[in-house]
């Protein structure tokens, strides 16, 4: 190993040199030489995960980090778990205790160690994510202009109708289209994410063991699981509180949480020559989120809006 001016600290303690490192490549960790033999090793630095919680009004809630170290809080404000983690590890936040009539979640819940701690970590609690559909309904098309401009994709067009939608609730919260086309958002690969779990997800709008309400009534509609999904069967009442309306999904047919090949070619299209999936917000099982037939994309229908 070449000893040069890049070297920053060194100590010598039982024939042993400890010299830390701050060579781009190299950058984070610790090399020992042993005079003696004259090798030298890599001893990796240790960094810390935290963040910060709000919203707590009373009682405690329980996080977890990979699936070992439990930390109970009982307050807002800042924290952070006591393991150390070296440089490279992955990292994965969960709540394994809800505090009484609230629930809690993590913006941030996992990533990869990158020599440095984290502290991004956002854990939010209140009486649930809201859902609501929205008072405009629309073709197959979701990139269309709507007076937001054209989107390069349908599920930004989508979210963007969440967002100005009449039925939104007055608050600051972002809100996402409950809506996959498989290549710019989805919930699973495999049924009921049954491979990898929540990881099989991508940018999909439901967290992890989280209640979710009806925004129009505050009802209870189901509680995520550790996958972001829910399991049919667990669904406590309908989407909408009225009468069947129908929303563009675009789920499998059979394969529950699993996108569909019609999805009105990605949301782009309002040919009557293609198709696309919705589901019945005034039905509790898979029909809910699927229909049995597909629709045609010039048709007009509703989305499925959630809190993120």
């Amino acid at each position: 190993m070449k000893l040069n001016k890049y070297f920053i600290s060194l100590s010598i303690s039982l024939g042993l040199i400890f010299i830390q490192c701050n060579l781009k490549q190299e950058e984070g960790s610790f090399f020992i030489l042993d005079l003696a033999s004259g090798q030298a090793a890599s001893q990796a630095l240790e960094f810390k995960v935290g963040g910060s919680l709000a919203g707590l009004t009373s009682g405690n809630v329980t996080l977890q980090l990979n699936g070992t170290e439990n930390l109970n809080l009982t307050q807002n404000g800042n924290f952070q778990f006591a393991s150390n983690l070296s440089s490279g590890t992955d990292y994965d936040v969960v709540v394994v205790q809800q505090p009484t009539g609230l629930s809690c979640s993590i913006n941030n819940d996992s990533g990869k160690i990158s020599n440095t701690s984290v502290s991004n970590l956002e854990v939010i609690c209140n009486n649930g994510k809201k859902i609501f559909i929205t008072a405009a309904n629309y073709n197959g098309n979701l990139t269309s202009s709507i007076g937001l401009g054209t989107f390069s994709n349908g599920i930004l067009g989508a979210d963007a109708r969440c967002m100005a939608d009449t039925n939104k609730p007055t608050d600051s919260s972002t809100y996402k289209a409950f809506i996959v086309d498989g290549s710019n958002r989805r919930a699973c690969q495999f049924e009921n994410c049954g491979i990898s779990g929540r990881f099989e997800g991508l940018d999909w709008v439901l967290k992890r063991n989280i209640k979710y309400i009806r925004a129009s009534d505050s009802t209870n509609l189901f509680t995520s699981n550790n996958s972001a999904i829910f399991l049919f069967g667990n669904f406590n009442a309908p989407l909408s509180s009225g009468g069947p309306v129908q929303t563009w999904t675009g789920f499998a047919q059979n394969v529950k949480w699993v996108n569909s090949s019609d999805d009105c070619e990605d949301w782009t299209s309002s040919d009557t020559g293609d198709d696309g999936r919705a589901g019945s917000t005034n039905q509790t099982d898979y029909t809910s989120i699927r229909n049995s037939n597909t629709l045609a994309c010039n048709q007009n229908h509703h989305l499925i809006c959630v809190e993120q």
